[in-house]
């Protein structure tokens, strides 16, 4: 879990009470968490060192901003990449460094509903 730091969000609504209205002005203050993106693009770096015998990658994310990761990963590391994500948030350039892809709009019924067996969850 990384630390986190304060951010003003506004409302997209122009009839909202926390419309952007100018410099300090409008918004509510909210918490998310810092560096995320750089702690989860370090990792693959982290974990090959610890485990030179790694031989795949899996990114649980689509974002562009890994794309420089992937690259890395791919052609320095020589990993196999195996991409999930859904597929609408696949970044256009990622492709160029994933061997593998899962969407998970094609499994999504099968992982949300938990399997209890044959009980009847009904009553």
């Amino acid at each position: 879990m990384r630390s986190f730091k304060k951010k003003k969000a506004y409302c997209p609504n122009k009839s909202c009470l926390f419309t952007s209205r100018g410099k300090g002005q409008g918004g509510f203050d909210t918490e998310v968490q810092r560096e995320v993106d750089i702690a989860i693009a370090i990792r693959p770096v982290k974990a090959y060192r610890e485990h030179p015998t790694m031989k795949t990658f899996i990114l649980l994310a689509g974002d562009g901003d890994f794309t420089d990761m992937l690259k890395f990963v791919k052609t320095d590391l020589g990993l196999r990449v195996i991409l999930v994500a859904w597929s609408q948030s696949v970044n256009g350039n990622i492709p160029d460094y994933v061997s593998e892809t899962y969407y998970l709009d094609n499994i999504f019924d099968q992982i949300s509903e938990p399997n209890i067996g044959n009980k009847d969850l009904t009553n």
